[in-house]
């Protein structure tokens, strides 16, 4: 009988043993089973020590979601060495801040996401790896203590500066196992796997937990609605993952679909009956909404979506996690009341990559930058960040709950509410909306929201789009709409 895996590099090892014949991967050009997986990553991991990687290494991985993206992440696992996922799309100044701050020894990438040479890193293609020659089935691998990081990945945090956080074979492998079978996936499952693998809902809620249930992942490389929609059919997709635009575009399409069985949705922002009606209109059973940030190995709570699911998703924090909700003097507020949210825990970063600051305070607190509530259960229901709230004229605007009063004019498909710079007030609310069908006037919008709402809480102007600016993991990118409007609206 196999021991449960402990590190990442053995739970592709056990699979290759459990289910060697069912899909692991799949992009479109590739398909790979369990076994042919494991056979390509001891292969791609040859050539990778003859390359230099060591284990304690550090290697950039850059490039889109693909199957020798996968074989390649594993063969630097496989050598003990840490990988370091960056974006397809990253700047110039994100891949020079990685490599100043975190001393890379080799960069792995495909064609077209590493341009130039860093005379400080040796290159080697993903084109490469995927094609080396098979290994002998006595590969010698290293020993991983299960303590070690796996990954090192970029986050804003809280505070708008980037940090660089590890996480542990052991605390991915721990966590995600647990998620995997709570999620009750199955062996025959195929999952969507759209989100970036450069980020933590990617590569650890979606590959990782594919991969205890021995399931497996149609990778694309470039989100398309239209294009998800076709591979529900054409590949058999059974499971959804992604932020709720995935779940908005699919619903303008207006198709059912047909064999999803789950769908997955993971962001701060996530309106529960909103997104249980988009479901039940997309012919989706059961939706699941997750919580988490990359300090917390990417998930700290998850939950069901029932019926009759009030405004607010609540859901469950994940076992070994501690939670609680503080008021401005970091005392705890009662049940029902909203706070600031702190966790702490076993999969909790306690320091960053670079060993610059700590993760968290003293008593091992993670302050996550996000206001919630909690119930007489314990179970969470996340309100907004910290910092999208808005003070206009001294009140705080909480832009989600005007958000969500938008959402149910009959014209409005999307909105987005954002502060931006008043002589007068300090700051006025815009919204940005994305209608449903011809844009509705102004002031029917604006009678709407006053029928709800207190005055200082009605956004002054309305801003028609026909799509958001997103983030590379799919959420809407507020920062990039505030942008925008400065350019247009001052």
């Amino acid at each position: 009988m196999l021991s449960v895996p402990r590190t990442l590099v053995e739970l592709s090892a056990a699979r290759a043993v459990s289910h060697p014949d069912h899909l692991a991967v799949d992009d479109g050009a590739r398909r790979l089973t369990y076994a042919e997986t494991w056979e390509r990553v001891q292969a791609a991991a040859v050539v990778l020590r003859k390359s230099g990687v060591r284990p304690g290494d550090r290697v950039l991985v850059v490039g889109r979601n693909s199957v020798p993206w996968v074989v390649s992440a594993f063969a630097v696992l496989a050598l003990g060495a840490t990988v370091v996922p960056l974006g397809h799309g990253a700047t110039r100044g994100e891949k020079q801040r990685a490599v100043d701050r975190l001393g890379p020894s080799l960069v792995v990438a495909d064609d077209r996401s590493w341009r130039g040479r860093d005379p400080r890193l040796r290159l080697v293609s993903m084109a490469r790896l995927i094609a080396a020659p098979a290994a002998p089935t006595s590969t010698d691998l290293p020993q991983i203590d299960t303590g070690s990081p796996a990954l090192v990945l970029a986050t804003s945090g809280t505070t708008g500066d980037v940090k660089f956080v590890p996480m542990g074979h052991a605390q991915l492998a721990d966590l995600y196992r647990h998620i995997s079978g709570w999620l009750g996936l199955q062996e025959t499952d195929v999952l969507l796997g759209a989100v970036p693998l450069a980020h933590s809902f990617g590569f650890n809620g979606v590959l990782i937990v594919a991969m205890w249930a021995g399931a497996g992942v149609r990778l694309v490389d470039r989100y398309d609605a239209a294009q998800v929609r076709a591979l529900v059919a054409e590949s058999g997709l059974t499971v959804l993952a992604g932020p709720p635009t995935i779940y908005h575009d699919l619903h303008l399409l207006g198709t059912p679909l047909r064999g999803v069985r789950q769908a997955i949705a993971g962001s701060t922002e996530v309106q529960a009956d909103r997104m249980r009606a988009i479901c039940d209109d997309l012919g989706i059973a059961e939706l699941v909404t997750g919580y988490g940030m990359t300090e917390t190995c990417g998930s700290v709570a998850l939950g069901r979506i029932g019926a009759d699911p009030g405004r607010h998703g609540w859901m469950t924090p994940l076992p070994g996690l501690e939670t609680k909700v503080v008021g401005p003097l970091l005392s705890e507020v009662g049940p029902g009341e909203e706070g600031r949210l702190l966790v702490r825990g076993g999969h909790v970063a306690t320091r960053y990559a670079d060993g610059s600051r700590p993760a968290v305070d003293a008593e091992g607190w993670l302050d996550t930058g996000d206001l919630a509530r909690r119930d007489h259960e314990g179970r969470l229901a996340i309100v907004s960040r910290v910092k999208d709230t808005v003070i206009v004229s001294g009140f705080n605007v909480v832009p989600q709950e005007v958000e969500r009063v938008l959402t149910d004019h009959p014209g409005v498909h999307r909105a987005v509410v954002v502060g931006v710079p008043d002589a007068r007030q300090g700051q006025r609310l815009v919204a940005c909306v994305i209608p449903a069908g011809e844009p509705p006037a102004s002031s029917s919008l604006d009678l709407h929201l006053r029928d709800h709402l207190a005055a200082f809480k009605v956004p002054g102007r309305f801003v028609f789009f026909d799509e958001f600016p997103t983030t590379g993991s799919g959420k809407v990118s507020r920062l990039s709409l505030r942008s925008q409007l400065l350019e247009a609206v001052g």
